[in-house]
């Protein structure tokens, strides 16, 4: 016995190694960190934390942005008063008392105390021993609006405004975690937003006492700047938020976007109160060109054509990966990567690694033409008194032929064609058809009345003669039963009057025929009768 448990554990090591050496081949795990799979999904993906990498820059515009400087540390867990004036060159964004509590130092003994009982972070923080809690209000009543949903913000007035029309970006650390008594609470993504006012009075905004005030959008004057969706999967990562700047931004609020996000079963079911709290840490925000993004180049081709090669940023001594709508592409490994031609919409990255650093460039948008892909033929012919389709219908392709323009050819009369087919992108495509006249004999089928299949050699099976060649056909005969005895797609392919391996009784049968001639039939002819076995 003792023999046998050991041999199935050796199996079953075997077994595991075997597996993880499978999911290297394929989904490529030997990238972020030995291919950690924080879904477990068998991906890697760049939502995984580990495939994380830092966002630098040098220079801030925002004051205290890793929490560190505060006036006070809280005296009591439940002591919410004075939290206006508690995080040096901050303010809390919403006209509500009891805010207090979204500021934690682990340097106040009673905010470390409050995380052995609330929801501890992942140590070491981003950066010191501050950071701050942004709430997401949920609701469990139907049809409530988000203007009255409880959430929280934290807003800064800014010593350099944002300037209508400039680029900036928003760096942060984020991350939710879970309480020590709820270990099956699954941590979900969740939405981080910037919105902007031009009057730093504005701040807080709403009106105190009430049950909630939504975002900050609900009230005049504040504009959504950007946000982003972070995947924290319990640990800390840095995100990043492209900002749009449509008037000069004297004052920020950072919290949730404007989404009315309801509480799911699995949240109603577990210990768990703060499924809504979300932790912030280490902010930078600066225009675009101060950070150290990396951008993906097109090497050959465009999207008008075939060959669509992208090229990562060099860096000397770089190891590659490339993602695919931020799923790790397996082999794709090199500086330089060609776009398969089946691909037409998808985003891609590329991760850098350089010794213990690296860098994931700007998503690339790939947007491809399918025209490359589009083929008309240089001669054709056309049946007298009919129309022929000389090209379809396309999404997005107009075309342009001897004066005409449509978004589908049909010619009637013979000649030569010039095509030039083009699309939304930009693309465009030339043809040249010659069209001569033929003539076309309507396509009949013959069937007999009836047929002996006695094995003589004359009459012995069943089929539709058609007196022209068909791309379609299909034969199926019936008893009196509705029982479907035999059926075929092939014209030189009979029935010869057997049904599951024995002979047919000698009756009447019922058989359809079906077929069209691509040339000039327009749609399926269809002809039934009956016909009969004779033995």
């Amino acid at each position: 016995m003792v023999k046998f448990l050991k041999a199935s554990l050796m199996l079953k090591h075997l077994l595991s190694l075997l597996l993880l050496l499978l999911g290297n081949i394929i989904f490529g795990q030997e990238i972020c960190n030995n291919g950690k799979d924080d879904d477990f999904d068998g991906l890697i993906d760049l939502n995984d934390p580990d495939c994380h990498c830092a966002i630098k820059a040098s220079g801030n515009l925002l004051l205290n942005p890793s929490f560190e400087e505060f006036n006070y540390c809280r005296r009591e867990p439940l002591t919410y008063l004075n939290n206006y004036d508690r995080i040096k060159y901050w303010e809390y964004g919403v006209s509500r008392s009891g805010n207090i509590y979204h500021y934690r130092n682990l340097s106040c003994e009673v905010d470390s105390f409050i995380l052995t009982v609330d929801m501890m972070p992942t140590f070491p923080l981003p950066d010191g021993s501050g950071f701050v809690v942004i709430h997401q209000g949920t609701t469990t009543e139907p049809n409530i609006p988000e203007s009255k949903v409880d959430k929280s913000y934290i807003a800064q007035c800014l010593q350099t405004p944002l300037l209508k029309g400039e680029k900036y970006n928003l760096t942060f650390y984020a991350g939710k975690f879970k309480q020590k008594a709820n270990n099956n609470f699954n941590p979900k993504p969740f939405s981080v937003a910037v919105f902007g006012h031009s009057d730093c009075s504005a701040v807080p905004f709403g009106q105190s006492g009430t049950t909630g005030n939504g975002c900050p959008t609900n009230h005049a004057g504040w504009v959504l700047l950007g946000s982003t969706t972070v995947y924290s999967k319990g640990s800390w990562v840095q995100s990043k938020i492209d900002l749009t700047i449509p008037k000069d931004i004297n004052v920020i609020q950072i919290g949730p976007d404007c989404s009315l996000v309801p509480i799911g079963v699995e949240e109603m079911t577990n210990i768990y109160t703060d499924f809504g709290s979300n932790y912030l840490d280490n902010l930078q925000l600066l225009p675009t060109k101060d950070f150290n993004f990396q951008y993906i180049q097109v090497e050959s081709g465009s999207a008008c054509s075939d060959n669509y090669a992208l090229k990562a940023p060099t860096q000397p001594g770089a190891a590659y990966q490339w993602y695919k709508d931020s799923i790790a592409i397996g082999g794709a490994t090199s500086e330089f990567y060609t776009v398969p031609e089946s691909i037409s919409t998808a985003t891609y990255n590329v991760r850098i690694t350089t010794g213990n650093s690296c860098q994931i460039s700007e998503p690339f948008a790939v947007r491809r033409s399918r025209l490359y892909a589009l083929r008309l033929p240089s001669d054709t012919s056309i049946c007298k008194n009919d129309t022929l389709t000389l090209a379809k219908a396309l999404p997005g392709v107009q075309y342009r032929w001897n004066g005409n323009t449509d978004s589908i050819i049909r010619i009637s009369q013979p000649g030569t064609y010039f095509i030039t087919a083009s699309d939304s992108m930009g693309c465009a495509k030339d043809f040249t058809v010659k069209a001569e006249y033929k003539e076309c004999t309507a396509c009949t089928v013959f069937v007999p009345k009836a047929f002996t299949p006695n094995g003589d050699g004359k009459n012995d099976v069943l089929r539709g003669r058609i007196n022209c060649p068909v791309d379609k056909y299909h034969l199926q005969v019936y008893n009196r039963w509705g029982q479907k005895v035999f059926e075929s797609r092939n014209p030189d392919t009979g029935w010869d009057g057997t049904y599951r391996g024995e002979k047919a009784p000698a009756e009447v049968y019922v058989y359809y025929v079906k077929f069209k001639h691509s040339s000039f039939e327009k749609n399926f002819k269809l002809v039934k009768g009956t016909v009969l076995i004779i033995r």
